[in-house]
């Protein structure tokens, strides 16, 4: 297949201004009260769209990269979403994992009751913040100095931290607009259980996907965290 010849810079251009409205508009609709129906109605498919735009960066990263080792990183991408379905449905069913949680109907293209797109998220954040990360050790004169491993293994660190950080901020979010429940009337009581687990399963595939080595050359595949970040940040202002 003959792809345009679209340069990945131009791409990240189009898709982080793209999204950059698409949130602001988000933003605007959830915080009025003729909107907020609609935007909690299209939340998963809004949700797929940027899945859709990460993965085409992602793509698009590798058809122009030289380097960009594609079975490595398909490999890797296949084991993270397998694994962390399975952990998804061992919670819902337990409570063992993340603490006790039922997904509402809103996110509703589920497998065994965990939503799809919940799955692609977590491929999607430990990608993001491992690159973020990647790029942040890199400017760290000091930890230039030391052993590969312990760049590594800083770097998967504050990967784990930041994945964690945007989790708690979006919790109450998610909660109120019934993506998930924790079985409580208080949106803000969540178990301690659920961020050692997120900062656990971030860690770990953020440890695997830095040891491979691979670097995804799109500003948009970094930018799409701050921008969910900063969405959930400001719909817990405004709206939680």
């Amino acid at each position: 297949m003959t792809l345009p010849k679209l340069k990945i810079q131009n791409l990240d251009q189009y898709l982080n201004t793209l999204f950059s409205i698409f949130y602001v508009f988000g933003v605007i609709f959830f915080s009025l009260d003729f909107g907020f129906v609609l935007m909690k109605n299209l939340s998963e498919i809004f949700l797929y769209l940027c899945a859709f735009g990460f993965f085409l960066a992602v793509f698009w990263s590798y058809q122009y990269q030289a380097k960009f080792n594609y079975k490595l990183f398909l490999i890797w991408a296949l084991i993270t979403f397998t694994t962390t379905l399975v952990l998804e449905m061992i919670g819902t069913a337990t409570g063992v994992i993340f603490g006790n949680y039922k997904y509402g109907q809103v996110l509703s293209l589920q497998l065994f009751s965990t939503p799809v797109i919940i799955v692609f998220n977590w491929v999607i954040l430990i990608i993001s913040g491992s690159e973020i990360s990647r790029r942040f050790v890199g400017n760290l004169t000091f930890l230039n100095k030391q052993n590969g491993f312990i760049q590594l293994f800083f770097s998967a660190i504050i990967s784990a931290v930041l994945i964690s950080f945007f989790d708690y901020v979006m919790e109450p979010v998610a909660v109120y607009l019934d993506y998930w429940n924790w079985g409580s009337s208080d949106i803000y009581q969540i178990p301690g259980q659920n961020y050692i687990a997120w900062f656990g399963i971030s860690l770990a595939f953020s440890l695997w996907y830095l040891s491979l080595k691979i670097k995804i050359k799109s500003s948009f595949v970094r930018n799409i965290f701050w921008l969910q970040l900063l969405f959930f940040v400001l719909l817990r202002v405004f709206l939680v």
